[in-house]
């Protein structure tokens, strides 16, 4: 009488290791593309956070506050610096924003574009209004 062993082979482990394999190699490329997305949002949300508690503070202290989008801003002032994963392309020519203590935007409203730097297509458009409010446009792809 001979044994019947329960298992598998060595082939059928193999196979199914395989299929895997390329199972996993396909979903990749959709998993990095939801990995910068969440980024480019975190890195929008911080721009958006130090808008509203510059804007906060201006009110409080009865003083202008200025938020800097550049690296190369002086301690004075809020500055934020984009992380690796991205760049930004602003329509303020200085890209500088100043609350007075109201609340309101000297300038005229704003515009901020922040892109994913490895990938142009991840892009996030915050708007920065006149009365002081900011809005992050997740649908839009430019400040037109």
């Amino acid at each position: 009488m001979q044994k019947r062993y329960k298992g598998f082979t060595l082939i059928e482990l193999m196979v199914t290791i395989a299929i895997m394999v390329i199972i996993a190699m396909m979903a990749a490329p959709s998993f990095m593309q939801q990995v910068r997305r969440i980024q480019l949002n975190n890195d929008a949300h911080e721009v958006i956070q130090l808008a509203i508690e510059t804007r906060s503070e201006a009110i409080f202290r009865k003083q202008d506050r200025q938020i800097i989008l550049t690296s190369s801003a002086g301690s004075a002032f809020k500055n934020w610096q984009p992380s690796e994963n991205t760049n930004w392309v602003s329509s303020a020519t200085p890209d500088a924003m100043t609350y007075n203590f109201f609340g309101y935007l000297i300038e005229d409203a704003d515009c901020v574009i922040l892109e994913h730097a490895k990938d142009n297509a991840l892009r996030a458009v915050i708007r920065f209004n006149k009365n002081g409010s900011v809005i992050y446009d997740k649908t839009a792809t430019s400040c037109a």
